[in-house]
């Protein structure tokens, strides 16, 4: 007697498919997700690069000075505006209004906005000025392969949308403490420097050297 060819999977056939299953998303699953954090990381440097573009079109304009961290009296420019303000025309971000940044290049791909805050992903060095909070010039600059211009960022009162806020109290987006760094990428930080190549830098290294600043030529131009 002829029996008809089995077409159907016993139990144990399905179980060892759906086993197989889970083994292969277990070691792709890790995967996808590293691949999509290196690709956040490397959007994020990208917007250095971009940045760096921006600062140096800023200082043709400026007779080589840089912009300034924080609001300041007087010095080379006096309007008051601080450096993402000065940047963001270069960066095809004019219309927006004074405190606000509508180019995602000041965004963080893993910073959130809520509601109708305004956030900012990078903080410039708070040293890049002078004592009064003047811009200086580049060629004050000892090291600038050695030292940042814009380090990844977020201010701690505004720590649950991991980003930096803008505050027409303090005027600036700067890097103050270790509170003002972040490590959104796995414990790296995207950093510009002063010669205008984007890198990276360990979040335990800045947080190791940020609470004595002044005494690294990584934070202090005039090293």
């Amino acid at each position: 007697m002829k029996h008809a060819p089995r077409n159907r999977f016993t139990l144990i056939e399905l179980l060892v498919v759906v086993s197989i299953i889970a083994i292969l998303a277990g070691l792709l699953l890790p995967a996808l997700h590293q691949a999509r954090e290196s690709g956040i990381r490397i959007s994020c440097i990208s917007n250095m690069k971009q940045f760096g573009n921006a600062y140096s079109m800023y200082l043709n304009d400026f007779k080589d000075y840089l912009p300034p961290s924080g609001k300041h009296p007087g010095g080379a420019v006096s309007d008051g505006k601080v450096w993402a303000e000065r940047l963001k025309e270069y960066l095809s971000d004019t219309k927006s209004a004074e405190g606000t940044f509508n180019s995602p290049v000041f965004l963080c791909r893993k910073s959130r906005r809520t509601g109708s805050l305004q956030l900012m992903s990078y903080g410039q060095v708070v040293f890049l000025n002078d004592s009064q909070l003047r811009p200086i010039p580049m060629r004050n600059v000892k090291r600038p392969g050695k030292s940042a211009a814009l380090v990844e960022s977020h201010y701690p009162y505004d720590a649950e949308d991991n980003a930096n806020r803008f505050s027409s109290a303090r005027g600036y987006f700067q890097i103050l403490s270790k509170d003002t760094i972040t490590g959104r990428h796995a414990g790296i930080v995207p950093v510009l420097y002063l010669d205008w190549h984007a890198g990276t830098e360990k979040l335990s290294f800045l947080n190791a050297t940020v609470t004595s600043m002044s005494s690294y030529a990584f934070w202090c131009y005039y090293y």
